[in-house]
Protein backbone atom coordinates (compact mmCIF):
# COMPACT_ATOMS: atom_id res chain seq x y z
CA UNK A 1 0.00 0.00 0.00
CA UNK A 2 1.21 3.73 -0.63
CA UNK A 3 2.21 5.97 2.74
CA UNK A 4 2.10 9.55 2.26
CA UNK A 5 5.70 10.33 2.90
CA UNK A 6 7.21 7.54 0.98
CA UNK A 7 6.94 7.22 -2.73
CA UNK A 8 9.01 8.38 -5.31
CA UNK A 9 8.14 7.22 -9.47
CA UNK A 10 11.95 6.67 -10.87
CA UNK A 11 13.27 9.10 -13.53
CA UNK A 12 14.70 7.36 -16.33
CA UNK A 13 18.03 6.80 -17.29
CA UNK A 14 19.44 5.78 -20.60
CA UNK A 15 22.01 3.70 -21.81
CA UNK A 16 24.36 2.90 -18.89
CA UNK A 17 24.50 1.20 -15.67
CA UNK A 18 25.70 3.13 -12.70
CA UNK A 19 26.74 0.56 -10.60
CA UNK A 20 29.70 -1.21 -11.98
CA UNK A 21 29.18 -4.80 -11.74
CA UNK A 22 25.19 -4.41 -12.17
CA UNK A 23 24.03 -6.17 -9.16
CA UNK A 24 21.68 -4.55 -6.80
CA UNK A 25 21.43 -5.14 -3.13
CA UNK A 26 18.06 -4.60 -2.36
CA UNK A 27 15.12 -6.84 -3.68
CA UNK A 28 14.78 -6.79 -7.63
CA UNK A 29 14.83 -8.57 -10.59
CA UNK A 30 16.22 -7.66 -13.93
CA UNK A 31 15.62 -8.29 -17.31
CA UNK A 32 17.43 -8.78 -20.46
CA UNK A 33 21.18 -7.67 -18.67
CA UNK A 34 22.41 -4.28 -17.97
CA UNK A 35 22.91 -1.41 -20.21
CA UNK A 36 25.86 -0.45 -21.59
CA UNK A 37 28.42 2.33 -19.77
CA UNK A 38 28.38 5.67 -21.39
CA UNK A 39 32.34 5.26 -22.50
CA UNK A 40 32.33 1.65 -23.61
CA UNK A 41 31.01 1.02 -27.07
CA UNK A 42 27.59 0.64 -27.69
CA UNK A 43 26.46 -2.89 -28.59
CA UNK A 44 23.16 -3.79 -31.02
CA UNK A 45 20.24 -1.87 -29.05
CA UNK A 46 18.48 -4.73 -26.37
CA UNK A 47 15.35 -5.17 -27.69
CA UNK A 48 13.93 -4.93 -24.43
CA UNK A 49 15.32 -5.25 -20.43
CA UNK A 50 13.22 -4.87 -17.65
CA UNK A 51 14.34 -3.96 -13.87
CA UNK A 52 12.73 -4.06 -10.60
CA UNK A 53 14.29 -2.79 -7.01
CA UNK A 54 12.41 -2.27 -3.43
CA UNK A 55 15.52 -0.60 -1.80
CA UNK A 56 15.62 1.54 1.83
CA UNK A 57 18.96 2.98 1.18
CA UNK A 58 19.35 6.41 -0.94
CA UNK A 59 22.90 5.44 -2.12
CA UNK A 60 21.33 2.03 -3.68
CA UNK A 61 18.32 4.10 -5.10
CA UNK A 62 20.39 6.44 -7.03
CA UNK A 63 23.43 4.03 -8.49
CA UNK A 64 20.55 1.84 -9.94
CA UNK A 65 18.88 4.81 -12.30
CA UNK A 66 20.26 4.59 -15.52
CA UNK A 67 21.66 6.99 -17.49
CA UNK A 68 21.98 9.46 -14.70
CA UNK A 69 24.02 10.62 -12.08
CA UNK A 70 22.57 11.28 -8.66
CA UNK A 71 22.31 12.04 -5.15
CA UNK A 72 19.25 11.31 -2.49
CA UNK A 73 18.82 11.94 1.30
CA UNK A 74 16.36 11.53 3.09
CA UNK A 75 14.56 14.11 5.57
CA UNK A 76 15.38 14.03 9.22
CA UNK A 77 13.11 11.74 10.85
CA UNK A 78 11.60 9.82 7.71
CA UNK A 79 12.60 6.54 6.75
CA UNK A 80 13.47 6.54 3.32
CA UNK A 81 11.87 4.13 1.54
CA UNK A 82 11.86 3.69 -3.03
CA UNK A 83 10.55 1.56 -5.66
CA UNK A 84 12.11 1.79 -9.15
CA UNK A 85 10.83 0.06 -12.41
CA UNK A 86 12.91 0.39 -15.55
CA UNK A 87 11.96 -0.80 -18.71
CA UNK A 88 14.23 0.10 -22.08
CA UNK A 89 12.88 -0.16 -25.71
CA UNK A 90 16.07 -0.11 -27.65
CA UNK A 91 17.50 3.34 -26.85
CA UNK A 92 14.31 4.66 -25.25
CA UNK A 93 14.80 3.79 -21.05
CA UNK A 94 11.54 4.58 -18.62
CA UNK A 95 11.75 4.60 -15.34
CA UNK A 96 8.53 4.48 -12.93
CA UNK A 97 9.19 4.72 -9.05
CA UNK A 98 7.77 5.73 -5.54
CA UNK A 99 10.40 7.46 -3.17
CA UNK A 100 9.84 8.80 0.51
CA UNK A 101 10.49 12.70 1.25
CA UNK A 102 13.81 13.61 0.15
CA UNK A 103 16.13 15.84 -1.43
CA UNK A 104 17.51 15.08 -4.37
CA UNK A 105 20.30 16.36 -7.29
CA UNK A 106 20.15 14.58 -10.70
CA UNK A 107 22.38 14.94 -13.98
CA UNK A 108 21.14 12.94 -17.04
CA UNK A 109 24.25 11.64 -18.78
CA UNK A 110 25.93 13.18 -22.14
CA UNK A 111 24.40 12.39 -24.93
CA UNK A 112 20.98 11.86 -23.37
CA UNK A 113 18.20 14.43 -22.75
CA UNK A 114 15.21 13.00 -19.85
CA UNK A 115 11.78 14.33 -19.65
CA UNK A 116 10.51 13.97 -16.29
CA UNK A 117 7.21 14.16 -15.30
CA UNK A 118 4.78 14.03 -11.92
CA UNK A 119 2.59 11.79 -11.70
CA UNK A 120 1.10 11.82 -7.92
CA UNK A 121 2.19 15.43 -6.02
CA UNK A 122 1.62 14.91 -1.94
CA UNK A 123 0.47 17.60 0.20
CA UNK A 124 3.30 19.56 0.91
CA UNK A 125 5.01 21.17 -2.29
CA UNK A 126 7.47 19.70 -3.95
CA UNK A 127 10.19 21.80 -5.57
CA UNK A 128 12.27 21.85 -8.49
CA UNK A 129 15.00 24.70 -8.60
CA UNK A 130 13.01 26.57 -6.21
CA UNK A 131 9.88 26.38 -8.36
CA UNK A 132 6.88 24.84 -7.21
CA UNK A 133 5.18 21.78 -9.61
CA UNK A 134 2.06 20.89 -10.37
CA UNK A 135 0.83 17.65 -12.55
CA UNK A 136 0.79 19.54 -16.29
CA UNK A 137 4.82 20.34 -15.10
CA UNK A 138 7.62 18.54 -16.98
CA UNK A 139 11.23 18.94 -16.06
CA UNK A 140 13.62 19.16 -19.63
CA UNK A 141 17.10 18.01 -18.72
CA UNK A 142 19.72 18.34 -21.20
CA UNK A 143 22.90 16.04 -20.95
CA UNK A 144 24.80 17.47 -17.81
CA UNK A 145 22.11 19.92 -16.86
CA UNK A 146 21.69 19.43 -12.81
CA UNK A 147 18.05 20.23 -11.35
CA UNK A 148 17.80 19.69 -7.47
CA UNK A 149 13.93 18.80 -5.93
CA UNK A 150 12.77 18.74 -2.45
CA UNK A 151 9.97 16.83 -2.26
CA UNK A 152 9.03 16.86 1.87
CA UNK A 153 6.19 14.14 1.68
CA UNK A 154 7.55 12.35 -1.67
CA UNK A 155 6.66 12.41 -4.82
CA UNK A 156 5.56 9.77 -7.94
CA UNK A 157 7.12 10.40 -10.98
CA UNK A 158 8.10 8.47 -14.40
CA UNK A 159 10.57 9.96 -17.04
CA UNK A 160 12.21 9.22 -20.01
CA UNK A 161 15.63 9.23 -21.33
CA UNK A 162 16.24 9.42 -25.17
CA UNK A 163 19.46 10.09 -27.25
CA UNK A 164 19.31 13.53 -27.31
CA UNK A 165 18.94 13.69 -31.58
CA UNK A 166 15.78 11.82 -31.02
CA UNK A 167 14.45 14.32 -28.44
CA UNK A 168 15.37 17.11 -30.64
CA UNK A 169 13.57 15.54 -33.36
CA UNK A 170 10.11 15.03 -31.63
CA UNK A 171 10.42 18.32 -29.53
CA UNK A 172 10.88 20.20 -33.19
CA UNK A 173 7.28 21.95 -33.00
CA UNK A 174 8.31 23.40 -29.26
CA UNK A 175 9.31 26.92 -29.28
CA UNK A 176 12.38 27.93 -30.35
CA UNK A 177 13.04 29.81 -27.12
CA UNK A 178 12.78 26.77 -25.49
CA UNK A 179 14.92 24.48 -27.35
CA UNK A 180 17.59 27.59 -27.11
CA UNK A 181 17.59 27.91 -23.39
CA UNK A 182 20.53 26.21 -21.46
CA UNK A 183 20.37 23.85 -18.31
CA UNK A 184 17.23 22.30 -17.29
CA UNK A 185 13.93 23.58 -17.73
CA UNK A 186 10.11 23.74 -16.11
CA UNK A 187 7.89 22.85 -18.40
CA UNK A 188 4.03 24.15 -18.35
CA UNK A 189 2.41 21.24 -20.75
CA UNK A 190 -1.22 21.79 -21.81
CA UNK A 191 -3.26 19.47 -19.43
CA UNK A 192 -4.56 17.07 -22.00
CA UNK A 193 -0.93 15.99 -23.75
CA UNK A 194 0.48 15.71 -20.42
CA UNK A 195 -2.46 13.60 -18.67
CA UNK A 196 -2.16 11.45 -21.63
CA UNK A 197 1.73 10.86 -21.60
CA UNK A 198 1.40 10.00 -18.23
CA UNK A 199 -1.36 7.55 -18.66
CA UNK A 200 0.85 5.45 -21.41
CA UNK A 201 4.13 5.47 -18.92
CA UNK A 202 1.98 4.20 -16.34
CA UNK A 203 0.37 1.40 -18.77
CA UNK A 204 3.37 0.77 -20.17
CA UNK A 205 4.52 0.09 -16.84
CA UNK A 206 1.74 -2.14 -15.45
CA UNK A 207 1.65 -3.82 -19.25
CA UNK A 208 5.26 -5.11 -18.79
CA UNK A 209 5.40 -5.91 -15.78
CA UNK A 210 1.53 -7.34 -15.12
CA UNK A 211 1.85 -8.90 -18.88
CA UNK A 212 5.41 -9.60 -19.35
CA UNK A 213 4.68 -12.02 -22.31
CA UNK A 214 2.96 -8.71 -23.98
CA UNK A 215 7.02 -7.90 -24.61
CA UNK A 216 7.77 -11.13 -26.86
CA UNK A 217 4.00 -10.21 -28.95
CA UNK A 218 5.44 -9.09 -32.63
CA UNK A 219 5.38 -5.73 -33.16
CA UNK A 220 4.64 -4.96 -29.57
CA UNK A 221 7.54 -3.08 -28.99
CA UNK A 222 7.93 -1.28 -32.11
CA UNK A 223 4.03 0.09 -31.55
CA UNK A 224 5.13 0.88 -28.15
CA UNK A 225 8.25 3.09 -28.56
CA UNK A 226 6.10 4.60 -31.63
CA UNK A 227 3.18 5.62 -29.11
CA UNK A 228 5.53 6.89 -26.48
CA UNK A 229 7.72 8.74 -29.38
CA UNK A 230 4.16 10.61 -30.77
CA UNK A 231 3.17 11.39 -27.04
CA UNK A 232 6.42 13.20 -26.38
CA UNK A 233 5.54 14.95 -29.43
CA UNK A 234 2.27 16.19 -28.78
CA UNK A 235 3.39 17.42 -24.85
CA UNK A 236 6.52 19.18 -26.76
CA UNK A 237 3.37 21.84 -28.99
CA UNK A 238 4.50 25.15 -30.44
CA UNK A 239 2.00 26.98 -27.14
CA UNK A 240 4.35 25.46 -24.23
CA UNK A 241 5.69 27.51 -22.09
CA UNK A 242 8.55 27.64 -19.63
CA UNK A 243 8.55 28.17 -15.89
CA UNK A 244 10.97 31.47 -15.73
CA UNK A 245 12.87 31.47 -12.67
CA UNK A 246 12.70 34.25 -10.28
CA UNK A 247 15.75 35.95 -10.20
CA UNK A 248 15.72 35.16 -6.07
CA UNK A 249 15.46 31.50 -7.01
CA UNK A 250 18.43 31.66 -9.81
CA UNK A 251 20.60 33.43 -7.70
CA UNK A 252 19.36 31.61 -4.47
CA UNK A 253 20.66 27.97 -6.66
CA UNK A 254 23.48 29.73 -7.49
CA UNK A 255 24.28 30.41 -3.28
CA UNK A 256 23.97 26.40 -2.83
CA UNK A 257 25.95 25.21 -5.47
CA UNK A 258 28.85 27.68 -4.89
CA UNK A 259 28.74 26.31 -0.73
CA UNK A 260 28.58 22.71 -1.90
CA UNK A 261 31.56 23.29 -4.38
CA UNK A 262 33.50 25.48 -1.44
CA UNK A 263 33.02 22.58 0.93
CA UNK A 264 33.97 20.17 -1.32
CA UNK A 265 37.09 21.88 -2.25
CA UNK A 266 37.93 22.13 1.37
CA UNK A 267 37.13 18.72 3.26
CA UNK A 268 40.33 18.69 4.55
CA UNK A 269 39.35 21.38 7.54
CA UNK A 270 36.20 22.20 9.35
CA UNK A 271 34.14 25.29 7.03
CA UNK A 272 31.36 26.95 9.51
CA UNK A 273 28.40 29.42 8.49
CA UNK A 274 31.37 32.41 9.05
CA UNK A 275 33.79 30.59 5.95
CA UNK A 276 30.84 29.81 3.64
CA UNK A 277 30.27 33.49 4.35
CA UNK A 278 33.54 35.22 3.42
CA UNK A 279 33.85 32.68 0.50
CA UNK A 280 30.93 33.10 -0.79
CA UNK A 281 30.72 37.75 -0.49
CA UNK A 282 27.09 36.56 1.35
CA UNK A 283 25.58 37.87 4.49
CA UNK A 284 24.13 34.94 7.10
CA UNK A 285 20.74 35.90 6.48
CA UNK A 286 21.18 35.74 2.57
CA UNK A 287 23.02 31.73 3.22
CA UNK A 288 20.16 30.71 5.01
CA UNK A 289 17.01 31.97 2.91
CA UNK A 290 18.77 30.53 0.01
CA UNK A 291 19.49 26.97 1.15
CA UNK A 292 15.94 27.22 2.51
CA UNK A 293 14.21 27.79 -0.68
CA UNK A 294 16.56 25.66 -2.64
CA UNK A 295 16.47 22.36 -0.77
CA UNK A 296 14.15 22.91 2.23
CA UNK A 297 16.24 23.12 5.31
CA UNK A 298 18.99 25.52 6.72
CA UNK A 299 22.89 25.26 5.30
CA UNK A 300 24.18 23.26 8.28
CA UNK A 301 21.22 20.63 8.27
CA UNK A 302 21.92 20.17 4.75
CA UNK A 303 25.66 20.15 4.73
CA UNK A 304 25.25 17.23 7.46
CA UNK A 305 23.50 15.43 5.91
CA UNK A 306 26.01 15.54 3.22
CA UNK A 307 28.78 14.52 5.57
CA UNK A 308 30.62 17.69 4.28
Amino acid sequence: GKHPAQHVDAGAGGLSPSRPDGEAKGRESSGAGNLPRDNAPSPAPTPRATHRLDTGEPEEFAQALRGASAEFLPLSGCPFTARLSTLQLGGLVTMIGETSGHISCVAFNAGLTGLVVPLHLYNAPTRVNGEVLDRTNAILAPGGAEFRSHAPHGVDWAALAVPTPVLEALAENAPGTIRAMPGAKVLALRAGPAARLSGALRAAWHMTHGLPDALAQPGYIEALTGELHELVSQALSPDIGVRVESRASRRALAVVREAESFLRANQARPAFRHDLCVALDIGPRTLHDAFVATVGMPPAAYLKALRL
